[in-house]
């Protein structure tokens, strides 16, 4: 599977080079007022980078410049702009972060109250700015040796999701409003303290707050955060105000599993990826996490369908959720044909 951290130091290296392109402007026009050309830093086999004809030296590790190569990437771009912040793989579109005025304002608002982020409030300055002008970064990776180089499109403009209906949904609707914090950090749920819930299952269950996050959660005024998924996106509220979110839609998420497919080794997971992407755009869920004491949101999980496997995994929506839960003994009684599956109400 691939190394995280390795792909945390493309993006970063992305992300770097577009900030270095930051320039005046301003106006809420619904579109970026003009769009510079992305920088093209170019990526050799041996994972030396160079910029407009200055060597930069060695900014990724040979053995993910295969990875790359085995997956045929011959382009990674990045595009900061109205609507977003775009991660194109040889110019196809990828699920990307969403925004508006209105949640640029609220992430503004965090960006100026974490002490942990390290210029933050100047960062938080630069947002409006970063929306009206589209800046970018590509990074280019040589083919191997006897390969080809892919035809592939320059960037043209920005892109947004094609909009996405769903017949019916693939599961939910599902509301979760269970999980409530006291002012002292413990986790109350449906109702039930966390202490009760530990001495009903006999073990220590990590839902506690410490004070330093006590401390964090009171510098930003946050009472509560809203998650929920529709037929586009994911999105994400903080005090009912919204944040940035998450946008895709089919031909993105083919995208995803396609690259994903070139990345997981592991077929389980692999499975797995492509069966969540699939019902992703069908999904109705919300999940309200409140720190006032009080649900934000009522749960209601309505009709949930699972099935139970050989080995007592339970299945739900044709993701396994809970690996050997059911004894073997009883999990041959729950497969018989009149329990072949289940549904809760």
């Amino acid at each position: 599977m691939l190394a995280k951290p390795k792909i945390v130091r493309i993006f970063l290296v992305l992300v770097v080079v577009s900030l270095l392109l930051g320039a005046c402007g301003g106006g809420d026009s619904g579109k970026t007022w003009f769009n510079l050309p992305s920088v093209a830093l170019r990526v050799n086999a041996d994972g030396n980078a160079s910029l407009w004809g200055f060597n930069l030296g060695p900014v990724l590790q040979t053995s993910l410049i295969q990875q790359l190569q085995g997956a045929d990437i011959q382009k990674l771009e990045l595009r900061i702009g109205y609507n977003g912040v775009h991660l194109y793989v040889n110019g196809n579109d990828l699920p990307y972060i969403s925004w508006d005025q209105t949640s640029v304002e609220t992430l503004q608002v965090v960006l100026e109250t974490l002490p942990t982020v390290p210029n933050g409030a100047q960062i938080a300055q630069a947002l409006p700015w970063l929306r009206t002008i589209g800046l970018g970064a590509a990074l280019y990776i040589a083919p191997p040796s006897g390969t080809a180089a892919l035809d592939i499109p320059s960037w043209t403009g920005e892109t947004t999701v094609t909009p996405d209906t769903v017949a019916e949904p693939t599961i939910g609707p599902i509301t979760i409003g269970a999980i409530v914090f006291d002012p002292d950090g413990n986790a109350v749920i449906e109702g039930m303290p966390l202490s009760t819930l530990e001495q009903l299952t006999g073990s220590s269950l990590p839902l506690r707050l410490d004070a330093n996050t006590l401390a964090l959660l009171e510098s930003l005024g946050l009472e509560s955060i809203l998650i929920m998924t529709q037929p586009n996106g994911i999105d994400l509220f903080m005090n009912q105000n919204p944040l940035p979110g998450l946008a895709y839609d089919t031909a993105s998420l083919e995208q995803t599993a396609t690259l994903a497919a070139a990345f997981v080794t592991d077929p389980a997971q692999l499975a797995t990826i492509d069966q969540v992407l699939t019902i992703l755009p069908g999904a109705e869920i919300q999940v309200g996490v409140s720190f006032t004491g009080e649900p934000i949101v009522e749960t209601d999980l309505g009709t949930i369908r699972f099935a139970v496997t050989a080995d007592g995994t339970i299945v739900l929506a044709g993701i396994p959720v809970a690996a050997n839960a059911i004894p073997r003994r009883l999990s041959a009684t729950f497969r018989k044909p009149m329990y072949s599956s289940w549904t809760l109400t």
